[in-house]
């Protein structure tokens, strides 16, 4: 009986080890993959700048100044990301080992967590910034006043010191769950760290990331009043009698859509690339046994998914300003093939 028992035990250790160890290797190849794309986003936002550092037309206009800042803010996240992810895998390789990590370090891990903040912060309040670009654009046909670039820049930095404080508070660490966004959490009973609403430093960290939703909130609504305001000029084009003013009116309202289309596919990404990620961190802090159902496999494809889904962001901005901004297209056109000319494409 006791070398069935025996047997029965060794079986169960080694189904353990073998779940155990595939649980890493999921999340060690995702955090890879996120590394990889994180790469080719750095890579594509560094050519964009290049090309437009090149190319200093680009940045006579205010929307080509913004598009600038956002592929900057673009190139520097993806490069940290692949900072971040590769730090964290020998640091969770280093843990299982039972040896020192990279991160082991409070400050050094509070210190890369506050900059995600920030970079994402800049990321989000460039988008803002751009969005009002184009309505002011489209409704007053105009430059946007400095006075609402200003008001942009000092929300940014009045919500990255949130961030600062959330991490720089006594006693705080910070704990990832959903790379790249880690949250602040203080030790219990000398080992295991917790994340309570209650803590001042998770207020602080909420109240950062209200800044997130709040910028794409605003975000939305400036494109439904670009919406409506287009849709009003359509309407009044139906009631001009002169044939060439109908057809002016016409090609302005085209073209004004057009943009607004465009600005909306590169903004959408706030939506599908942090939102996910941003959420699951704000549920897991409310209700942390929300997915205590889930198996271990299952958890670990959870936050592992989670975490390539932020890298596509880098990936998906210069692909849509050289799709949706033809000035920046023929640019980029003249400095992979100089001897080649191409007539300038129609707006669609």
């Amino acid at each position: 009986m006791a070398n069935i028992t025996n047997t029965t035990t060794t079986n169960t250790t080694q189904s353990d080890l073998a779940t155990e160890q595939a649980i890493y290797n999921i999340e060690y190849n995702l955090a890879h993959v996120s590394s990889g794309l994180s790469v080719l986003g750095a890579i594509a936002n560094m050519g964009l700048l290049y090309v437009i550092f090149r190319r200093r037309h680009l940045l006579r206009d205010s929307i080509g100044r913004t598009i600038t800042i956002l592929s900057s803010f673009s190139a520097l996240f993806s490069i940290f990301m692949v900072a971040m992810n590769e730090l964290w895998v020998a640091h969770h390789k280093a843990t299982v080992a039972q040896t020192v990590g990279p991160l082991d370090s409070v400050p050094v891990a509070n210190s890369i967590a506050t900059l995600s903040y920030l970079f994402l912060t800049g990321i989000f309040s460039t988008n803002l910034l751009l969005a009002l670009e184009r309505y002011w654009r489209i409704r007053h046909n105009c430059m946007l006043p400095n006075r609402y670039v200003a008001c942009v820049v000092v929300g940014a930095a009045f919500y990255a010191v949130f961030f600062i404080a959330s991490f720089s508070l006594p006693g705080v660490q910070c704990r990832w769950t959903f790379l790249p966004f880690a949250k602040p959490c203080k030790k219990v009973n000398g080992w295991s760290c917790r994340t309570k609403y209650t803590d001042t430093s998770t207020i602080l960290y909420l109240l950062g990331l209200s800044g997130f939703v709040l910028s794409t909130i605003v975000v939305g609504v400036v494109y439904e009043n670009s919406y409506f305001h287009i849709a009003t000029l359509s309407e009044q084009q139906f009631d001009t009698e002169h044939q060439s003013e109908r057809k002016k009116a016409d090609e302005t309202t085209h073209l004004q859509r057009a943009v607004l289309v465009r600005c909306l596919l590169m903004s959408i990404g706030l939506v599908i690339f942090y939102f996910p990620s941003l959420m699951m961190v704000i549920l897991t802090i409310f209700k942390p046994t929300l997915f205590d159902d889930l198996s271990n496999l299952q958890w670990a494809w959870l936050i592992s998914f989670m975490s390539v889904i932020p890298a596509l962001d880098p990936l998906w901005t210069p692909v849509l300003v050289l799709i949706c901004q033809e000035d920046f297209r023929e640019a980029v056109w003249k400095e992979i093939w100089p001897s080649r000319k191409r007539e300038p494409a129609d707006v669609k």
